[in-house]
């Protein structure tokens, strides 16, 4: 059971994610804008997440690997897909908050992740 909800987590940020990338675009006002290029940026950045395995090396090359789907899918230029990396891990935080102070984020997926307090001694 644990793992299902597991997953069901980790579709709802999926989806979270896709929502925050969209919105980005609409903002930035890219040509090539669609929520099903939304969906497959989102799948590569939940991909190149993984690359933070590695300790400071897996960092750099996510977040590369991150700025070349957004300028590979939308085809734009570095500028605008620097800008709309930065613009889109804002809109996440606050779609995130504003989900979470709703109450629709019953588990906290992704970004409020903390551990739980421990009911024994230290």
């Amino acid at each position: 059971m644990s793992l299902l909800l597991d997953l069901i987590g980790y579709f709802i940020g999926y989806l979270i994610l896709t929502l925050a990338v969209y919105i980005t675009t609409v903002v930035l006002r890219f040509r090539k804008r669609s929520i099903l290029r939304a969906l497959l940026v989102a799948l590569i950045l939940e991909i190149s997440a993984f690359l933070t395995i590695i300790p400071i090396l897996g960092l750099i090359l996510a977040l590369f690997v991150s700025l070349l789907a957004i300028k590979a899918v939308y085809e734009e230029g570095w500028l605008k897909s620097i800008a709309a990396l930065i613009i889109s891990f804002i809109v996440l935080i606050l779609l995130a908050v504003v989900l979470q102070i709703l109450g629709l984020l019953s588990r906290t997926i992704f970004l409020f992740r903390a551990p739980l307090p421990s009911s024994g001694p230290p």
